[in-house]
This record gives structure tokens, sequence and C-alpha cells, in this order.
């Protein structure tokens, strides 16, 4: 579920809610809030950090199959 809690005058939301399920626990009495509240700002940071860890990602990926990187070059894109 899904909810927009205020917009600014331009009409983009500033802050989003999410409900989620609640986790399985092991040797935990109490887990996580399933109520989720991120800002505008916060998700934008989070996005940046996505990207750019993409862009690392698929660099190394490229270096990988150029054999500049030697080894195992695991990749985790589109997961």
């Amino acid at each position: 579920v899904f909810s927009v809690f205020s917009t600014s005058k331009n009409g983009y939301a500033t802050e989003a809610s999410f409900e989620t399920k609640p986790f399985r626990l092991h040797k935990l009495e109490a887990g996580p809030s399933t109520h989720v509240t991120c800002t505008r700002e916060e998700a934008l940071d989070l996005y940046k950090k996505l990207h750019t860890i993409r862009r690392m990602e698929t660099a190394a990926g490229n270096l990988y199959k150029e054999k500049i990187i030697r080894g195992f070059c695991h990749l985790y894109s589109g997961q």
C-alpha cells in the first residue's frame, strides 16, 4: 500500500508512506515497523546512490570483460 502524505505548491509529492508485510522473525520478540515514511530528499539521495552504484558495477563488468579485472566478478545489475 502506498500513499502520498503531502504535496508542495508545484504538485509534486514531498513525502510518501508505505505499508510493508511483517517480517518472519527468528529469536526476536518484535520486528521493524511495517509503516515506512520517506521524504523527497531521502528518496532522491537513495536514488543518486543507487545510480552511482549501478554505474560503477557496469564499469566493473566492462573492465572484467576486457580482462583488466582478473579473478571472479559477480555483478548484481538488474536484481
